[in-house]
């Protein structure tokens, strides 16, 4: 398999090296087999294509050469495998941020809300703009590794989606009316997401709900999660301290760790 490499300066005299493969079926499973062979943390797997890329309850994640930037992430926090949804919304806040900054510099006047669907996929003006799917691997309620997939589309324009996407999906030229290089936006995208990240870490998670909230779609409104055999439905009412997602419900308060959450009478398009 062809791969190149070049390393990143993070901090101080911290690198991260940069896996690139011209094509991968899944930059996920490309990590995972790294990580249980010793690969360090931070080590990032980034492909121009994939060919079976992976979203939630494997579901394909559409991912084509030269449009957007694909890749994951080896981290191996130290922290109880309670904590894994933690970071799931610490990832996402991140991409959140760098996202909005991106957006924010573009010269177009109007600028669109971004916005957090729990747990972990980003919009933008209620478009998905970037999803994040992490795996884990735990012995003994100690975490291993954490592969941290992150999916943004950067270069297409609408009709470069497929036709049940071009309602749903957005990418950053179309926020921002310019083509950006890929792989400059991952440079930048992994300093900041090093920074923040460890940052966050090292603060025990603190206020990272209270931040996380304030950018949280559907706030108070009846949506419906799809889990693997069951769909549970009831009001959003915000974020425990673990990171599930807390449901009203006939009067009693329930709580749900993953799955595909969407407002009711919508349809799941992304």
């Amino acid at each position: 398999m062809e791969q190149k490499q070049w390393q990143i300066p993070v901090e101080g005299s911290q690198q991260v090296k940069i896996l690139f493969y011209p094509s991968l079926g899944s930059t996920n499973t490309e990590a995972a087999q790294l990580a249980k062979r010793g690969e360090s943390a931070w080590t990032v797997v980034y492909a121009a294509e994939q060919t079976s890329g992976k979203g939630r309850h494997n579901r394909p994640w559409w991912s084509p050469a030269g449009l957007g930037l694909w890749f994951s992430v080896i981290l191996r926090p130290a922290i109880g495998a309670k904590s894994i949804n933690l970071v799931n919304l610490t990832s996402a806040l991140i991409m959140r941020q760098f996202l909005e900054h991106k957006i924010a510099t573009a010269e177009k006047v109007l600028k669109p809300q971004v916005q957090l669907k729990w747990p972990n996929d980003i919009l933008v003006d209620g478009r998905k703009i970037c999803g994040i799917l992490l795996e884990s691997d735990t012995v003994k309620n100690k975490i291993q590794h954490i592969i941290a997939g992150i999916g943004i589309n950067i270069n297409q324009v609408s009709a470069d989606f497929p036709p049940e996407l071009r309602k749903s999906a957005i990418s950053l030229k179309m926020c921002t009316g310019s083509q950006l290089e890929i792989s400059q936006v991952l440079n930048e995208l992994i300093k900041y997401y090093y920074h923040n990240f460890n940052e966050t870490v090292q603060r025990n998670f603190d206020n990272i709900i209270t931040e996380y909230e304030k950018f949280l779609v559907y706030q108070g409104r009846e949506v419906k999660i799809f889990l693997k055999n069951e769909v549970k439905t009831g009001v959003q009412d915000g974020i425990d301290n673990y990171g599930n997602l807390i449901l009203s419900q006939d009067g009693r308060k329930i709580t749900v760790s993953a799955g595909d959450l969407w407002l009711i009478n919508n349809e799941r398009t992304v």
